[in-house]
């Protein structure tokens, strides 16, 4: 995983798949990679649906959950609202690939998110690829 202005961390074995993380401290941006085997249908939505009911349980408060699918491509998007006393929220984007068996699952989110930093996570979402 390539991304300019994200120091990444070493890759992570873990059992059936990969994962590696990296921050973008400056722009308060923390991105990271997974790859897992598919479940039984190998499809980005199949990837995405197995993946977020798992997540739904580690992460009970959001607000404005989106789930879609476009092409080859599945995600979902949340917001983490702002704690008691606290005015932060952030932003969540998990991104979901597919190919020969394998799903790649880009969860990218940022502290203190505000509507103006839309455009850095499409641009960076956009960039996403598998290769060969």
């Amino acid at each position: 995983m390539e991304l300019p202005g994200f120091e990444m961390s070493p890759v992570q074995q873990l059992k059936g798949g990969a994962r590696v993380s990296g921050t973008a401290e400056r722009a308060g941006l923390v991105v990271s990679l997974t790859l897992a085997a598919s479940p039984g249908d190998p499809s980005p939505r199949s990837c995405r649906d197995h993946d977020w009911a798992g997540r739904q349980l580690a992460q009970p408060l959001r607000e404005d959950t989106r789930l879609s699918q476009q092409g080859d491509r599945a995600r979902v998007e949340f917001i983490v609202p702002a704690s008691a006393g606290e005015t932060a929220r952030e932003k969540h984007v998990l991104l979901y690939l597919q190919r020969d068996g394998v799903c790649a699952i880009v969860h990218l989110f940022k502290l203190r998110y505000e509507p103006g930093d839309a455009a850095v996570f499409e641009t960076l979402l956009a960039s996403v690829r598998l290769a060969s």
